[in-house]
């Protein structure tokens, strides 16, 4: 019956952590519900069940949310060398605009000659 109560309050910490979180919760919500049920499994065939559930958790969960951090750490990288190609194009098309407008200029003031 421990188990049982175990593995329910873990399933219900999973199925709200996954719902619209960054991958370190996600990651640490999928591997606390996966430890919780391999740790009671396993524990439950050493007749300690509970205990094997919550020492499971523990671990999926740390092991998930550090495989999940690694993954926002490379999601921020990439979406920071977007942003940096994004600044330079628009960089190089202001000193375009820029340079036009002085052409623009120039040309003006040769015609008013």
């Amino acid at each position: 019956m421990k188990t049982k109560v175990i593995v329910a309050i873990v399933l219900t910490v999973f199925v709200l952590t996954v719902g619209g979180c960054e991958n370190s919760e996600k990651g640490a919500g999928i591997g606390a519900g996966a430890g919780a049920i391999i740790g009671g499994i396993i524990g439950h065939q050493s007749g300690h069940g509970g205990e094997g559930a919550l020492i499971g958790a523990a671990v999926g969960g740390l092991g998930g949310h550090s495989v999940g951090a690694y993954q926002d750490k490379n999601k921020l990288k990439k979406e920071k060398a977007q942003l940096e190609e994004e600044n330079a194009r628009l960089r190089s098309q202001l000193e375009l605009d820029r340079i036009k407008a002085e052409n623009d200029a120039m040309r003006e003031q040769l015609d008013n000659r």
